[in-house]
């Protein structure tokens, strides 16, 4: 898998979060994709979670921590916003293994999820930074 981004986007390191919605509708093939962020007010300033949501995928996913991996390397990969305090990912009416446990059972250290929303997941700063690299990611070919 490998999410591609045509232009210079590709190339600077990172994407518009219209552009990866885009690609992601394309590539893992889900739909309404939207990429956003939220604001958490902490003691001392606040911190920033992108979140990806989309409709469940089309098709089953047979690899559900490879595709929520890829999901989650999008998200990290918007340049709008720095994921200060980590990246979630909610996939609506998801009826298939927990997002989360599949990462987990990947090696994933960092990882928040609940059994009784078995779409959402949420990784530290941390997780996606010591896998992908400095933010913003490239989307594209490795």
């Amino acid at each position: 898998m490998g999410l591609i981004l045509t232009g210079c986007a590709a190339t600077r390191g990172g994407a518009d979060a219209d552009e990866v919605a885009t690609a992601v509708e394309r590539h893992v093939k889900i739909t309404d994709v939207k990429v956003s962020h939220r604001e958490i007010s902490q003691s001392f300033g606040s911190t920033t979670i992108v979140v990806l949501t989309a409709d469940r995928p089309r098709d089953t996913v047979a690899n559900v921590s490879g595709f929520t991996e890829e999901l989650l390397k999008a998200a990290y990969s918007v340049r709008n916003w720095k994921p200060s305090g980590g990246v979630r990912v909610v996939l609506r009416d998801h009826d298939g293994a927990p997002l989360g446990s599949a990462l987990e059972q990947s090696g994933w250290k960092v990882v928040g999820w609940d059994e009784s929303d078995t779409g959402t997941v949420f990784v530290s700063f941390s997780e996606p930074q010591e896998r992908y690299g400095k933010w913003p990611s490239r989307i594209g070919p490795a």
